[in-house]
């Protein structure tokens, strides 16, 4: 409920893009696994409506998290 909180969730979700696509650039490459944890966390604690977006999307592909469409179908 702090003030803060939309722009942490926020920040988690744009890290979770990172580790999901990678960022060659700092050599960070491509883990799934980590940016659904990034994106739970977002989605879980922040309220952050594109990490329940992003993270809904990996349930229904089974990417990074087993596929279960009725958990996909809550985010």
């Amino acid at each position: 409920d702090d003030a803060r909180a939309p722009y942490v969730g926020r920040a988690l979700t744009a890290v979770a893009r990172y580790f999901h696509h990678g960022l060659p650039e700092l050599e960070i490459r491509p883990n799934v696994e980590r940016a659904a944890e990034f994106l739970q966390e977002a989605a879980t604690f922040f309220r952050d409506p594109d990490a329940q977006f992003e993270l809904a999307k990996l349930y229904l592909k089974g990417e990074g998290v087993r596929e279960d469409r009725k958990t996909a179908l809550n985010w």
